[in-house]
């Protein structure tokens, strides 16, 4: 047998043993082979279903019950979970996790995860040229809205270090540098959290004994200079909710602080992509964030509630002259 279609037979048995049901549940052969066209993409007819599962019973636990002229299987009472296969979504499910969360997960689990990546990624290649399901990946990308830049250098043991000790909610004491070129110096943190904020990856935590929401920092993994995991439990700050606080402005460089009513006057073009694009959650007034008025002389007065962070500025600073008047707040 040419070995594409030996590749492609696998590849049907392999959704066909991901589509039986478990004990005491059950199907018959012209039902999994409906599910393999509608689920998997494969066309064959109930005699197809029935010769692959008397050659899978060989080596897998599969039931089959006569119930008349029909056969009705699933997988046999007791069989082990793990035996099911990959099928296509979940195969690109696994690859793209792993292209994107790899920095997130902590080392251990990651490379416990390393057979399954590779088993995804085979099941799609054994797809390639045959179902357009396995192109898909060859057709999206994610791009940062900004310039990009190459990440910096992380040293992956004290990188694992960190998301161990996150991961059993221990404190670390750590050597650090606020910058490229200040000195290391020593510091006792509480991690609470990791934010890939593209391209450098940050660890959310408090420092020393100062336990409120008002002292959780960033410090940029690349920074870190030696880290040691203690025996000592990571004090979480009271009322903290890191869902909560990335939505005031955590990863933004603005930790928690009242939003501000931002007042300005900018140009069509501006107001269109903001229109389009908002700076704040829109809804029906008085609950908008965000308003839009025209002004004369294609101008337009832009009104927000948005969180007060260095990004805010960034962002301000790098519309230059579309941003024809800030008018409040005073400082900005």
């Amino acid at each position: 047998m040419p070995a594409t279609k030996t590749r492609l037979t696998l590849v049907r048995q392999w959704g066909m043993l991901r589509l039986l049901p478990t004990w005491p549940h059950m199907t018959t052969y012209s039902e999994l082979a409906k599910r393999l066209a509608d689920e998997e993409d494969f066309s064959v007819d109930p005699n197809t279903v029935r010769r692959d599962l008397e050659q899978l019973a060989l080596l897998f636990p599969i039931y089959v019950e006569e119930r008349g002229r029909t056969h009705h299987v699933c997988w046999a009472k007791g069989a082990d979970p793990a035996l099911r296969s990959i099928g296509i979504g979940e195969a690109m499910a696994l690859v793209m996790a792993e292209q994107h969360l790899g920095q997130l997960l902590p080392t251990a689990i990651f490379e416990s995860l390393g057979p399954i990546f590779k088993r995804a990624q085979q099941t799609l290649n054994a797809l390639e040229g045959h179902n357009p399901a396995s192109t898909w990946l060859h057709k999206v990308r994610a791009v940062p809205p900004t310039q990009p830049m190459v990440p910096a250098d992380i040293d992956p043991i004290i990188q694992e270090t960190i998301s161990r000790a996150l991961l059993e909610g221990r404190q670390i004491e750590a050597e650090y540098k606020n910058g490229p070129f200040a000195e290391a110096k020593t510091i006792r943190l509480h991690p609470l959290g990791l934010i890939l904020r593209t391209p450098s990856l940050y660890l959310v935590a408090t420092a020393w004994n100062y336990h409120s929401i008002d002292d959780i920092r960033l410090y940029a993994i690349h920074r870190f200079k030696e880290a040691r995991i203690l025996d000592d439990q990571t004090v979480v700050p009271p009322g903290f909710d890191f869902d909560e606080s990335m939505e005031n402005g955590l990863a933004d460089f603005g930790g928690e602080k009242a939003p501000i009513h931002l007042e300005m006057k900018v140009t069509q073009d501006l107001a269109s992509i903001l229109h389009e694009t908002p700076l704040a959650q829109r809804g029906r007034p008085p609950i908008s964030n965000q308003t839009i008025t025209p002004l004369p002389e294609n101008t337009f007065l832009v009104k927000a509630l948005v969180n007060d962070t260095w990004q805010l500025r960034w962002w301000l600073r790098a519309q230059g002259n579309q941003i024809i008047e800030i008018i409040s707040p005073r400082n900005l």
